[in-house]
């Protein structure tokens, strides 16, 4: 009986169902800071002394080092605009790109270069973005590629830059990505991604996904309800995507006539084939959205309030030492909600995390 691991019932669903953010407009600063009731009234509540406690947490997570005592006088005495400016100093330092550099590798788990694959390359898109203060979202919908000192180069999974224009979705169709999550059925692809983009495991609850009697029979227990744990829970939604990477081979090159040492394998090492997943006619969906190709579900995955809360919880727990799997605190979710309304911009979040009364307050306790 073939299952992917971890598949259940009990899985937490808390989070709630993805909803598009695609067409959200940019709102002002100000308008933001009314609708949230996020307000410079609350600085009655923050110190002196609590920033200066708070520059040292900020300091230590996003340049990797205790506050230089210039800073910290700095602080001292300017109070909020001061912490401020030297936050603002932070997010333009080497440092703080080094910092992003170390945690990306171990979101991606990855890095260095090994049988001429630079497993850098996810973590150089996401530190691209970053630097630049472009839209975050484009870790799964750019269609370039950067080397380790950022400067653009050709996509190894892609044979020209045409193919890639048409077919990459950013960190998940690097060769890097693709090559190393490779496995039968490419069940392990679709869960990385949605391990690494939604912040959570397998099954999606979210996603009713296909009719059981649209799983293909070949495997019989992809499409079981009454096993233990129910197989179809995960794989209404798990083969769909699946399908969608078997344009890529097993080297983690877009591919559509591999070699028996290239193909997609079912669990036993047999060659495989969509038709393993899917029966005959069956088209891939993501929410109800037919997909013809994966950048279609990556596209559709990183306009959704899912990728958004993801996004935060992994950026706000790196600043507070917390899980990407837990929620972002209550008093912090107007930050959450601005990241969509800044056009999914790494800095201005870091920099409205860290400035956040509530963030100040917990930083100096």
């Amino acid at each position: 009986m073939l299952l992917l691991a971890g598949c259940s019932a009990g899985f937490d669903s808390r989070l709630p169902a993805s909803q598009d953010l695609s067409g959200q407009s940019v709102k002002s600063y100000f308008q933001i800071v009314s609708s949230s009731n996020w307000s410079r009234s609350s600085e009655t509540a923050v110190s002196t002394g609590d920033y200066v406690k708070a520059l040292r947490v900020a300091s230590l997570k996003m340049m990797g080092r205790d506050p230089l005592l210039a800073e910290i006088s700095q602080v001292s005495t300017g109070g909020r605009d001061a912490y401020e400016k030297v936050i603002r100093s932070y997010l333009e330092a080497p440092e703080f790109l080094d910092q992003m550099r170390k945690y990306f590798q171990g979101v991606f788990e990855m890095s260095g270069n090994s049988g001429g694959i630079n497993y850098d390359e996810p973590t150089n898109l996401a530190l691209y973005l970053i630097k630049n203060n472009l839209d975050f979202r484009d870790i799964l919908k750019s269609t370039h590629c950067y080397d380790n000192n950022l400067n653009e180069m050709s996509c190894s999974s892609f044979a020209s830059a045409s193919e890639a224009a048409q077919h990459a979705a950013g960190a998940i169709t690097t060769k890097a990505f693709l090559q190393k999550w490779s496995a039968s059925f490419n069940f392990r692809r679709v869960a990385r991604t949605f391990k690494v983009f939604a912040c959570k495991e397998y099954p999606d609850m979210d996603d009713p996904g296909l009719d059981v009697d649209q799983i293909s029979d070949t495997v019989k227990t992809f499409n079981c309800t009454n096993c233990q744990p129910a197989c179809y829970s995960c794989h209404r939604d798990l083969n769909p995507r699946a399908a969608l990477f078997y344009k890529f081979d097993v080297n983690g090159v877009f591919n559509l006539n591999p070699t028996a040492a290239e193909v997609t394998k079912t669990d036993t090492g047999a060659v495989s084939t969509v038709a393993d997943l899917l029966k005959d006619g069956v088209t891939p969906v993501y929410h109800g959205k037919p997909l013809s190709e994966l950048k279609d579900y990556a596209h559709y995955l990183a306009d959704s309030r899912h990728f958004r809360n993801c996004m935060a919880q992994r950026f706000s727990g790196f600043m507070l030492g917390t899980s990407e799997f837990s929620p972002i605190p209550g008093d912090l979710q107007a930050v959450r909600d601005q990241l969509s309304w800044n056009g999914f911009k790494i800095k201005d979040f870091f920099f409205d995390l860290v400035t956040h009364p509530a963030f100040i307050k917990r930083s100096s306790q």
